[in-house]
C-alpha cells in the first residue's frame, strides 16, 4: 500500500502543479500516477485511499478537459466521480466525498460549455448547492471557496440561455463569497484571477440591465401609443421591447392584444403563445386566447383556456360567463350546455392542481 500511497501523492502534486503550468503535461502525468494507485492489488480494502485516488484522477481529468478533448475528458471524470461515489460509507470520508461532489460540479459546468448547457449548467448548480448542506463544510474553509467558486462559473453559464439577470446576480453573490476567502494576502493568484472574473461578470451584468431598462422605455412608450389608440406606432415599440428583451412576455401579450383588435387573429394566438411559454400563468394571455379560440369555433380549446386563466386569476370568471353569453347562437340551449362544459373543465382543473 505504501507504492499506492506515494503515486496517489504524486497524482496530487502533479495536479496542483497542471492549474498553474503545464496544463496538459502535468495533468496526463497526474493521471498515470494515480492510474496506478488504482492498479494496486486490493486497493479497495483500503476504503479512504481508494476513495481519495478516485477522487483525484476525476480531478485530474477536469484540469485535462480545460485543454484537451473537453467532452470525452469531462466525460471520464464524471464517470469516475459517480463510481467513486458507489463506494460502502463513502460519506463517512467527508474530505473524499466532498472532493467528489465538487468534482462533479466542476465537470458538469465544463461539459456545459460544449453542449446540452443549460441542463449541465442545472446539474453542476444542484450539485454544489446539495455539498453545501453538509455540516463539515465550513464558511472560512478553502472547500467552501472552491464551491461558491464552482457555483458562480454554473451560474453565469446558465445565464447565457436563461434568466440572465437572475442568474448573473447570483454568480457575482458566489464569486463575493468566495472572495472572502481568497484573499489577496493568503491567496494572491487565486484572489487575482477571480477578481478578474467577478468584474467581467460584473461588466455582463451592467450590460444586460441597460438593454433591460431600453426595452422597457419602449414597452411604456408602446403602452402609451395603445391607450391613444394608435396601435401601429404602439406596435413598433413593443417589437423593440422584445427585440432588446425576448422575454419581455407584458410586450408579446400587448402585441396580441393588438392584433386581436386589428383582425389578425392568427398573429395575435402566436404572440399569446410566446408570452405563455415565458409566463405559463398569465392570466390575461390564457384568456385572450381563450377568446382567440372560443369565438372562432373551438370552443373546448377555449373553454381549457378560460378555465386556466381562471385558476390564475378568479377575478376574470364574470368575463369568461360574459362571452359565453355573447357567442352562443342558441342562448337557451347553447349557454347551459357550455356552463355545464366549462364547469366540468373547471373543476377538473381544480382536482388536478
Amino acid at each position: 500500500m505504501q507504492y499506492a500511497q506515494i503515486q496517489n501523492g504524486f497524482g496530487q502534486i502533479y495536479n496542483t502543479l497542471a492549474n498553474v503550468r503545464d496544463t496538459e503535461v502535468n495533468a496526463k502525468k497526474a493521471i498515470d500516477a494515480l492510474q496506478k494507485t488504482l492498479s494496486v492489488k486490493n486497493i479497495q480494502k483500503n476504503i479512504e485511499l481508494y476513495a481519495l485516488a478516485c477522487s483525484n484522477l476525476g480531478n485530474a481529468y477536469n484540469t485535462l478537459a480545460r485543454v484537451r478533448d473537453i467532452e470525452g475528458n469531462a466525460t471520464k471524470a464524471i464517470d469516475i466521480f459517480h463510481k467513486a461515489l458507489e463506494i460502502k460509507n463513502i460519506q463517512k470520508i467527508p474530505v473524499a466525498y466532498i472532493g467528489i461532489q465538487v468534482g462533479i460540479g466542476t465537470a458538469y459546468t465544463v461539459l456545459a460549455d460544449i453542449r446540452d448547457k443549460e441542463e449541465n449548467a442545472e446539474k453542476a448548480i444542484d450539485t454544489f448547492n446539495e455539498v453545501l448542506k453538509n455540516k463539515i463544510i465550513q464558511k472560512k474553509s478553502v472547500q467552501y471557496a472552491l464551491i461558491q467558486f464552482g457555483l458562480g462559473k454554473a451560474y453565469s453559464t446558465l445565464a447565457e440561455v436563461r434568466d440572465a439577470k437572475v442568474n448573473l446576480n447570483k454568480a457575482v453573490d458566489a464569486f463575493q463569497e468566495a472572495l472572502k476567502i481568497y484573499t489577496a494576502r493568503d491567496y494572491p493568484i487565486q484572489h487575482q484571477m477571480l477578481n478578474l472574473i467577478l468584474e467581467k461578470t460584473k461588466d455582463r451584468f451592467s450590460e444586460l440591465k441597460q438593454v433591460t431598462d431600453d426595452a422597457e422605455i419602449h414597452y411604456f412608450s408602446g403602452v402609451s401609443y395603445q391607450q391613444k389608440g394608435l396601435y401601429e406606432e404602439a406596435e413598433k415599440e413593443y417589437l423593440k421591447a422584445i427585440e432588446l428583451n425576448h422575454k419581455y412576455y407584458k410586450a408579446y401579450c400587448n402585441l396580441g392584444s393588438i392584433c386581436m383588435k386589428t383582425g389578425r387573429g392568427k398573429k395575435a394566438e402566436k404572440y399569446y403563445k410566446k408570452a405563455l411559454q415565458i409566463n405559463p400563468e398569465d392570466p390575461i394571455a390564457l384568456f385572450d386566447l381563450g377568446c382567440i379560440y372560443f369565438t372562432s369555433g373551438d370552443e373546448n380549446e377555449g373553454l381549457k383556456y378560460f378555465c386556466k386563466a381562471i385558476i390564475a386569476d378568479s377575478a376574470i370568471e364574470p368575463k369568461v360567463h360574459q362571452i359565453i353569453h355573447i357567442y352562443s347562437y342558441n342562448p337557451n340551449e347553447d349557454i347551459q350546455k357550455l356552463n355545464k362544459l366549462f364547469n366540468e373543465q373547471l373543476r377538473k382543473m381544480y382536482l388536478e392542481e
